[in-house]
């Protein structure tokens, strides 16, 4: 495999460096094979006078220019961070991506526009056995790189890639309609490149929405992978110290790269500098090349059996509201007259119920129980 002999330790994937000698060795190589199959086709479709196949040169020529754009989204994603880009630029791939998926949508709607000229102005055609060549030789070379790019891609996580991959499918699809409507017209005399293009463009068409739809969701911030929450939740927990794990939020700037605030409830009672030294361990041993965690430490309340009580009831509360819904940051202000419980309460997104439904509801049930009770609630969205 290329990535064996062009990348040292090619398997540690989650480095950016290693990343970045990734997307330059699938750039680089389909690069080279899109500009071959561009001048092979532009001169065939120049000598046999073939509108065809010199348009579907200047597509591979167009590949050629989006890559050259991918080889310097891959430099400059990998330059680290700096006084205006505090989070490094990784997200530039994402960008990067989105590019070369609107390119995409304009050579489906270039295609659609020519396959319509086409068949509205009809034009004669030479036909050759070199051009069928090239074209057989190009759809085998496009199938190779579209799966060289689509095994690279899943490797390292990269929709550049994985939407490179694509286009090279797409190319081969588009030079099969082509070779399909030269072998027709080369034995039959009736031209079918017209009406394949437009079924061609259409798909080609979709496969760019496709592919904007799942690049955006990056650009405009996704939950981080809840395999990768809930594993950094369980190695907090082992430790010493640690009461509870809280307001989780995860920020992605690019791929396997991610910023990571919470809050970890510790005893009140443990001396602060023991708590502290507690939490900086723990960011220490969380922190790496692609993940920086920051923790909250909140002090709380332990074993009291009064507050333990409420706590308790208000946990089942909330649940009732919601079976998805958590209780943390609990705390009790006892008066004379009345009590006050304060705590936050996480609801989830798909719950439409506004904040102020919600707490509504949780004072309503809470009062059921004990008028004496009063809930001071903060809503958490996840």
């Amino acid at each position: 495999m290329l990535e064996k002999i062009f990348i040292k330790d090619y398997n540690n994937v989650k480095s950016a460096n290693v990343r970045a000698k990734y997307g330059y060795l699938a750039s680089g190589v389909s690069l080279v094979m899109n500009i071959l199959l561009a001048v092979a086709k532009i001169v065939v479709g120049v000598i046999f006078a073939s509108v065809a196949v010199l348009a579907d040169g200047l597509n591979n020529l167009t590949d050629g220019g989006n890559l050259a754009v991918s080889l310097v989204g891959f430099k400059f994603a990998n330059r680290p961070a700096d006084s205006k880009h505090p989070y490094g630029h990784a997200r530039l791939e994402y960008v990067i991506s989105l590019v070369i998926s609107i390119v995409i949508l304009f050579i489906g709607f270039e295609l659609f526009s020519s396959s319509i000229e086409k068949i509205v102005k009809p034009e004669p055609q030479e036909y050759s056995m070199i051009m069928v060549g090239v074209l057989v030789a190009s759809i085998v070379l496009k199938i190779w790189l579209g799966l060289f790019n689509r095994r690279l891609g899943k490797k390292i996580d990269s929709l550049t890639l994985k939407a490179t991959a694509m286009d090279s499918i797409n190319d081969s699809i588009v030079t099969v309609a082509v070779l399909i409507s030269t072998l027709v017209g080369m034995y039959t005399g009736v031209s079918l490149d017209a009406y394949c293009g437009i079924i061609v463009s259409l798909f080609i068409f979709y496969s760019g929405i496709m592919l904007i739809k799942e690049t955006m969701g990056p650009l405009l911030g996704e939950t981080a992978d809840e395999s990768l929450v809930e594993e950094i939740i369980s190695k907090i927990k082992m430790y010493d110290g640690v009461k509870g794990v809280h307001d989780i939020q995860a920020h992605n700037y690019g791929p396997n790269k991610y910023f990571i605030s919470l809050h970890v409830e510790v005893d009140r009672n443990v001396d602060i500098m023991v708590s502290h030294e507690m939490i900086d361990k723990i960011e220490t041993d969380l922190n790496d090349e692609n993940i920086h965690v920051v923790i909250h430490m909140d002090p709380v309340v332990i074993n009291n059996p009064v507050l333990d009580k409420y706590k308790e009831m208000e946990k089942n509360i909330v649940k009732e509201i919601n079976e998805h819904s958590t209780l943390h940051d609990f705390r009790m202000v006892d008066g004379e007259n009345r009590i006050n419980l304060i705590f936050d309460v996480t609801v989830p997104f798909s719950d439409k119920r506004t904040d102020c439904e919600i707490k509504e509801l949780v004072e309503n049930k809470t009062k059921e129980i004990d008028t004496k009770l009063f809930t001071v609630v903060n809503i958490d969205r996840f």
